[in-house]
């Protein structure tokens, strides 16, 4: 009778374990359904918002009953390649997370053997000539003048650029930003640090999460909420990893690691 017991005992106890591990499960999965029911609404706003600027230039624009000057059609003309554009870019992000998201999970990289140091000081100058960073601090510092790695470029100035941005969007003006470029043996090491705003602890657990918008300001996201789960899906696919670290009034640091040598198999 002892042994029964203590057999039925044992399956009791894997019973209640399971059925927690099953009901935390669906939880989550509820929790991800929500946010991305929010992250969906959110999308359609921001691609209703430019649409509508759009409509509304062009209305002006093909309205008869005035007579623009040229200044005028060419102000109206820039807003509407403007929004234009940022609606390009909110479906290339869509675009490309349904790539990354694919069932075999795998993106066509065309990786050549390419000096790192040199790539990422081109996108931080073109950062810097960004209107948008115009009243940011850009610094770059490389250990060696050279270093090779292999990745894709488009890739990989998709990785640079969003991470840049958004210490840009998400700091106020006149914030540093310090790109460094480290030697750690097997890997490059790329870190992109600010002092400006920082995260608390939530945000930051929650960064490379697909269908999270979290701002540190009182401002609403530019983005899709997909840039920071681009980067990391990004960087996995060049066998890389890419963390974050960030403390409140002391700003953020994201470190990314790609391997400096081919893999082979």
């Amino acid at each position: 009778l002892r042994m029964r017991y203590r057999l039925y005992k044992e399956v009791l106890q894997h019973l209640q374990s399971l059925n927690g591990i099953l009901q935390a499960n669906e939880i989550e999965r509820n929790r991800i359904e929500e946010a991305k029911q929010e992250w969906i609404a959110g999308i359609s706003h921001d691609l209703k918002t430019p649409l509508t600027y759009i409509r509304g230039y062009s209305a002006l624009l093909l309205n008869e009953q005035y007579e623009w000057s040229r200044e005028e059609a060419s102000s109206f003309i820039r807003e509407i390649d403007d929004k234009g554009m940022h609606m390009e870019a909110l479906i290339q992000d869509l675009s490309l997370v349904t790539q990354l998201n694919r069932a075999d999970g795998t993106l066509p990289l065309q990786k050549m053997n390419q000096d790192i140091v040199e790539f990422t000081k081109r996108v931080v100058a073109d950062i810097s000539n960004n209107p948008q960073a115009s009243s940011y601090q850009l610094h770059f510092q490389a250990d060696l003048p050279a270093m090779h790695v292999d990745f894709d470029s488009k890739f990989m100035q998709r990785i640079l650029q969003n991470v840049m941005m958004n210490s840009i969007i998400h700091n106020p003006e006149h914030t540093d930003i310090y790109v460094q470029i480290a030697d750690a043996g097997e890997h490059a090491v790329i870190r992109i640090m600010d002092n400006g705003v920082g995260m608390p602890n939530h945000m930051v657990e929650q960064l490379f999460q697909q269908y999270y918008r979290g701002t540190t300001t009182d401002t609403s996201s530019d983005g899709t909420g997909l840039g920071m789960a681009i980067v990391q899906k990004l960087v996995q696919a060049h066998d890389g990893k890419v963390t974050v670290e960030s403390k409140l009034t002391e700003g953020t640091s994201f470190t990314i690691l790609l391997p400096k040598q081919r893999r082979i198999g």
